[in-house]
C-alpha cells in the first residue's frame, strides 16, 4: 500500500484510494481524488476504517513517543491497546472532540491560580509558637493556654486536634480512635490530663515545643494545624503565586487550569495543561494533552509533589491513559528558629527553586507537542520577517543571530539546522520549528554540548515563530 509523506504534525488525514486494477494506495484526500481524476474517475475513494492503520499518523504517533524518550522530565508514554496510528471509531473521535472542548472551557490558569492564591490569603494564616504543656481545652473544645488565664479559647478544627494528641504520642498512645467518640466536655477533660503530665513525657522543653497555625474563616479565628516548630509553611497561595510567575515567564499561550481546594482539610491541587484542539486529527498512540501538577496538604499532612503530565489515546475507542513524573517531593521541614519571618523565605526559595525546576527541564517537551498542536502548523514560513521560503526562514533565523550556539559559527550552524529541514522539509513555521529541533537531536555537524545548546535555543524559538503567527 502507498502511503503519501506527511511534512506537518498535524496534516495527517488519510483515505484510501483503490485504483482501476484493485491496489489500495492511502493518500491524503487531495492526492486521492487528483489520482482518481487521472485514472479517468475508474478508482474509489474511502475513509479508513475503524482498526486500519493510518501509516502518516503512526509516523507521528513514533515521532512522539522517540521525542519524549529523549527529553528530560518527562515519564515513558504509556503502551497502545492497539498499534499506533490506528484509525479510532466513531464514538471514539466523537469522545476525543468532547475532551478538547471541555479542556477549552476550563479557566486560564491565570484565574485559576489568582483565585486559589486570594483565597488562601484572605484566611490571614499565621502561627504561635507554644509549650504544649501549656494548652487546654475548655469544656466546648476551644483551645486555650494557662499562660493566659481568662483570655477566650478559640476553635479548634477537628485535624488540628488530631494532630496534637499524635505528635505527642507518648502521652496520648493510640488515643485518638477513643477521643473522637466522646462528648466534647468529657473530650476536653482527658486532653488535659495528659497536657497537665506532658513535661514527664517530655522533660525538655525543646521536645514540647510546638508551633500552632491559626486562620479567620468567616470572620472568626481558629486553629487548623498543630506542628513542629521546625514545619516549613509552603501554603498555596504561595505555590500559586510562584507558579503563575514560571509560567509566565515562559511566553507560551495561556495554559488551562484545574484547580480544587478543601478549605476543611487544606489540600490543594493544581493541574495545569495544554491541550490539542478539536480538530487535531488525533488517533491511536497520539499525545493530545500535556502540563504539570502540583499538590500539597497546608497543615502538615503531606509533603509538597509535582511534576509533568502527558496524555495518550491508548485505544479506538479514546481510553486514554496518563504517564507523569513527580520532580518535586518537599516536605515541610525547616530549622527550629522559630522565626516566622526567615521561614517564610526559606519557604519561598524553596518552593521558587523547585517548581523553576520542574517547568524548566520539561520546556523543550512542552515546546514540542506546543509545536504540534498550535498555530505554527498553519502558517507559512514566509512570515518570518524577509524570508521567501521555509528553507529561506532557517537560513535568516541563523544569519541574523536569532538563534545561535556559542563556539559555532554561523556556517556551520547554518548546516546542521539545513540538514535537519532536509530530512523533513515543508513551508509552514512548524516546519522551520522541526529543522532545528532536528537538528539539536541527529545533526552530523554538531558535538553532543552544541547539540544541547541548540535544543535549548529551539525551545526559545517557537514563542518567537508563534509571535509571527499572531502578528499575521
Amino acid at each position: 500500500m502507498d502511503q503519501q509523506k506527511s511534512n506537518s504534525g498535524a496534516d495527517v488525514r488519510r483515505v484510501i484510494y483503490t485504483d482501476p486494477n484493485g491496489t489500495d494506495h492511502q493518500l491524503t484526500p487531495e492526492a486521492a481524488m487528483k489520482r482518481h481524476a487521472d485514472d479517468g474517475w475508474k478508482g474509489v475513494i474511502r475513509e479508513l476504517a475503524a482498526g486500519e492503520i493510518n501509516e502518516a499518523r503512526k509516523a507521528r504517533a513514533e515521532k512522539h513517543e522517540a521525542m519524549v524518550t529523549s527529553l528530560p522530565g518527562f515519564a515513558p508514554l504509556p503502551g497502545t491497546w492497539f498499534p499506533p496510528g490506528t484509525e479510532m471509531m466513531p464514538p471514539g473521535k466523537s469522545k476525543y472532540k468532547s475532551l478538547a472542548k471541555l479542556h477549552a472551557d476550563l479557566p486560564p490558569a491565570r484565574d485559576g491560580l489568582t483565585q486559589l492564591h486570594d483565597q488562601i490569603k484572605s484566611e490571614n494564616r499565621t502561627a504561635i509558637m507554644v509549650d504544649a504543656k501549656d494548652l487546654r481545652l475548655d469544656e466546648a473544645g476551644r483551645l486555650t493556654r494557662t499562660t493566659q488565664p481568662g483570655k477566650p479559647g478559640i476553635p479548634v478544627e477537628r485535624e488540628a486536634l488530631r494532630a496534637l494528641v499524635q505528635r505527642f504520642n507518648r502521652a496520648f498512645p493510640g488515643a485518638w480512635a477513643y477521643l473522637q467518640e466522646l462528648q466534647p466536655g468529657h473530650r476536653a477533660e482527658t486532653v488535659n490530663a495528659q497536657l497537665s503530665r506532658l513535661a514527664e513525657y517530655y522533660p525538655k522543653s525543646k521536645d514540647r515545643a510546638a508551633s500552632v497555625g491559626v486562620r479567620q474563616l468567616s470572620g472568626a479565628w481558629q486553629a487548623y494545624r498543630v506542628n513542629s516548630t521546625s514545619y516549613l509553611p509552603m501554603d498555596g497561595d504561595m505555590v500559586a503565586r510562584v507558579l503563575l510567575a514560571e509560567l509566565e515567564a515562559q511566553g507560551l499561550p495561556d495554559p488551562r487550569a484545574e484547580v480544587s481546594y478543601d478549605a476543611g482539610g487544606t489540600t490543594f491541587q493544581v493541574r495545569v495543561s495544554w491541550h490539542a484542539d478539536e480538530h487535531y486529527d488525533a488517533g491511536v498512540g497520539d499525545v493530545f494533552e500535556g502540563g504539570y501538577t502540583v499538590r500539597s496538604n497546608d497543615a502538615g499532612r503531606g509533603r509538597l509533589t509535582g511534576g509533568t503530565f502527558l496524555r495518550r489515546v491508548i485505544c479506538i475507542n479514546c481510553t486514554v491513559m496518563s504517564s507523569g513524573e513527580d520532580s518535586i517531593s518537599r516536605v515541610h521541614r525547616g530549622s527550629r528558629t522559630g522565626n516566622q519571618i526567615a521561614a517564610l523565605n526559606s519557604a519561598l526559595a524553596k518552593v521558587r527553586a523547585d517548581l523553576s525546576a520542574m517547568i524548566r527541564e520539561s520546556e523543550t517537551g512542552i515546546r514540542y507537542f506546543l509545536d504540534q498542536w498550535g498555530t505554527l502548523r498553519e502558517s507559512s514560513a514566509q512570515l518570518v520577517p524577509g524570508a521567501e521560503t521555509a528553507s529561506h526562514a532557517v537560513r535568516r533565523l541563523v544569519e541574523s543571530g536569532t538563534v545561535e550556539v556559542k563556539g559555532v559559527s554561523k556556517a556551520q550552524l547554518l548546516a546542521a539546522v539545513q540538514e535537519g529541514f532536509a530530512a523533513e522539509p515543508g513551508e509552514t513555521l512548524a516546519d522551520v520549528q522541526n529543522a532545528f529541533t532536528r537538528a539539536a537531536h541527529a545533526s552530523s555537524f554538531l558535538n553532543e554540548v552544541a547539540r544541547w545548546e541548540l535544543e535549548r535555543q529551539a525551545g526559545e524559538l517557537v514563542p518567537v515563530l508563534a509571535g509571527y503567527a499572531a502578528e499575521a
